[in-house]
């Protein structure tokens, strides 16, 4: 109402005209006066740079009955920073703006004037004016993108920090087809993006956090310095009790912003994508037989939870002291699952210094509790060890008479119905079993699939059904049968592997009549032969003869097995992954067989053209063949290969390297002799793969 006692019509937002927030491009500090006049309505901080360009902008009939009250009572104001911020509908309806808002330090308020005061100095304004305008904007860019920037810097940090890790773990030596860039990159960011999301989704809770302890406290602080008071300036405006009607509830700062939840939500997400492919890092058939094992852990019994077969371990040792702990563990556990009654432990040691042979006299004490037969013979010096262990005729001779005194025990007693003979290799108790259930015991010989820096590590031994060459690259084999069967993880029939650790049949191993020992092995001891005798002398590890293709002992017996006694089922299982260091074990057996990085390499890589390649140690155009299949070439047929050390190179001019090489052409030239004889001159002879 009017001074004359008329009526007039005020509008209910009375700044809604003139007063504007500043531009998104002018949005810096300004200063706000304290109000301290107590009155009916209360006013908390208006903000102004100079009187006159408040009156400038505010409603020409507030300006006297409003400003004027406001800087009588303010003398001496107080500086802050304030900015603009989104304010409540209501709010805005009564014309009230409120702030956010910090207190300014003479500190820091003293170094601005100063500035600003020098900017005007002609002789300086040329360089700190420019100078300081560019640090504001560079700090208010920063401070506008501060929401994305972080996030990169921190993810990329993240990143960084990841594969820093992975070259460390790996860092040379590693055959770049086998590991190819993308899928490592993959397996990288499958650990960076949970950690991300978890760290973000932290960082936006203790954001949250922080801004309502921080409004807290500027709150305190301000009720502190008004005397712990509410502080009212009077206006004509509005009814002060419908406005507080109207603001009570919940405070501005605890109101849930809709984009804060979206990012919580997705960053906890992302946090929770690691710890489900964390908890699914295994392959559903990798631990089928889990259950039945700890079955056995659980309730042991003498007989076992296998089929009552009878089964001899041989293994040999030599300075495998990162190898053994986790070995014992895990074939311990195998005794527990075939019976105590059904398993006998051969072990052959020698030549350590490292104290493998301490903690194998160890194990004695446990066979024995849990009542199992063995032999571990530690410190052996009974064959003498050849002081270059380099590939050659005195490294295979060597190894070949060791197996042979591993499976002693066997040949002299017998008793047994399969042989499990493993290298010192790092293999689960579910491998084992695996390998011993590989077509429900429908084999001769069945082998795991060791791996290393290259892929397939023993490449020397294996050949496909064909008897030829293998890749070392997933899914290992050239033909069909043997391709498709490791692609659907199912046992892939082979003419000869050895590949960390197989299972054999053991008769071929025993003499036509066992000897009458005093104290049989296990069983009685035969008084006349069950049958036939057979034909051939058992089966042993042997060194090359002189016009066969120079191979491994570990090549030569399964090649026997077929010569001599006609058993052909011989089968590779991928699913028995086995490596002889710790990094390579973790690759292949859980990184590699995630669920995510298989369908990565069956359906995105799909052999990245690399499927065909072939490994070969020694120079791909001198490959020859044999009735044992192809041979891998040396510089003197019937010599040593040069295997060891192991260089690659493809063919093409892709990568060159020392002694190996790879030809992954589908046209692809391969050595074969024309007569039988090992020492014809190669010839040239074309393979075309599909």
């Amino acid at each position: 109402m009017s001074a004359d006692g008329s009526e007039r019509q005020i509008s209910a937002d009375p700044f809604a005209d003139r007063v504007r927030a500043p531009s998104r491009l002018f949005r810096f500090r300004y200063f706000a006066a304290t109000l301290s006049r107590q009155g009916p309505y209360r006013v908390r901080f208006i903000l102004v740079k100079s009187r006159s360009q408040v009156q400038s902008q505010v409603h020409p009939e507030y300006t006297t009955t409003f400003l004027d009250e406001v800087f009588a009572s303010t003398a001496a104001p107080h500086c802050f920073q304030a900015r603009w911020a989104r304010y409540p509908k209501n709010l805005m309806q009564n014309a009230w703006r409120q702030m956010n808002y910090a207190s300014l330090r003479p500190r820091v308020a003293t170094p601005i004037a100063w500035l600003t005061a020098v900017s005007k100095q002609s002789t300086v304004s040329r360089v700190v004016y420019p100078l300081y305008w560019l640090l504001s904007f560079v700090l208010t860019i920063l401070a506008r993108t501060a929401f994305i920037t972080i996030p990169l810097y921190l993810f990329r940090y993240i990143y960084l920090y990841f594969w820093d890790y992975w070259t460390f773990y790996f860092p040379v030596g590693l055959f770049p087809p086998a590991w190819p860039t993308p899928r490592t990159r993959l397996v990288v960011l499958m650990a960076t993006v949970p950690t991300w999301g978890f760290c973000m989704a932290a960082g936006v809770v203790l954001w949250a956090v922080l801004k309502v302890l921080f409004a807290l406290s500027v709150q305190w602080v301000a009720r502190r310095r008004r005397g712990g008071g509410d502080y009212e300036l009077a206006s004509p405006m509005e009814d002060v009790g419908a406005r507080k009607r109207t603001q009570r509830g919940r405070p501005a700062f605890l109101r849930m912003n809709v984009l804060w939840m979206a990012s919580f939500i997705s960053f906890v997400s992302l946090a929770l994508s690691g710890l489900y492919m964390f908890e699914t890092y295994e392959f559903a058939d990798d631990y089928r037989y889990r259950p039945d094992i700890e079955l056995a852990l659980r309730e042991p019994r003498e007989s076992g939870y296998y089929n009552g077969t009878k089964v001899f371990v041989a293994v040999m040792f030599n300075n495998n002291i990162d190898v053994l702990p986790y070995w014992i563990k895990e074939f311990t556990k195998v005794i527990y699952y075939l019976g105590s009654d059904n398993v006998f432990i051969s072990i052959i040691e020698g030549n350590s210094w490292d104290g493998t042979a301490e903690m194998l006299d160890d194990w004695k004490g446990t066979l024995d509790g849990l009542g199992v037969r063995h032999r571990i013979l530690t410190r052996d010096k009974t064959i003498t060890r050849p002081a270059d262990m380099s590939t050659g005729p005195g490294r295979i001779q060597f190894l070949s008479d060791t197996r042979n005194l591993a499976l002693a025990p066997l040949v002299e007693h017998g008793g047994y119905d399969l042989v499990l003979f493993s290298n010192d290799v790092l293999i689960e108790a579910e491998s084992v079993v695996e390998l011993l259930k590989t077509k429900n015991g429908e084999w001769d010989m069945v082998c795991g699939l060791d791996m290393g820096r290259w892929g397939l590590y023993d490449a020397w031994v294996i050949r496909d059904r064909l008897g030829r060459l293998v890749s070392s690259l997933w899914p290992y084999f050239l033909e069909d049968a043997g391709m498709e069967a490791v692609m659907r993880d199912e046992p892939a029939p082979v003419f000869a592997c050895w590949n960390g650790i197989v299972a054999f049949r053991a008769d071929p191993m025993l003499p036509p009549l066992p000897p009458h020992p005093r104290r049989p092995l296990h069983r009685p001891a035969l008084t006349s032969a069950p049958g036939d005798a057979p034909r051939t002398p058992p089966l042993k590890f042997r060194l090359s003869g002189d016009k066969e293709c120079f191979s491994s002992e570990s090549f030569n017996f399964p090649y026997d097995l077929r010569r001599q006694f006609d058993l052909q089922r011989i089968y590779l299982n991928p699913r028995v992954i086995n490596a002889y260091e710790w990094k390579y074990y973790v690759w292949y057996k859980w990184i590699t067989r995630h669920w995510v990085v298989r369908w990565w390499m069956r359906d995105v890589e799909k052999g990245n053209g690399m499927q065909f390649a072939k490994m070969v140690i020694g120079d791909a155009k001198t490959v020859w063949t044999w009735d044992g299949g192809e041979c891998h070439p040396s510089d003197e047929p019937g010599f040593i290969p040069s295997i060891i050390p192991l260089g690659f190179s493809v063919i093409g001019g892709v990568r060159a390297g020392a002694a190996a090489s790879v030809n992954h052409s589908k046209g692809t030239s391969l050595m074969r002799p024309t007569g039988a004889s090992k020492r014809a001159k190669p010839q040239l002879l074309e393979l075309r793969f599909r």
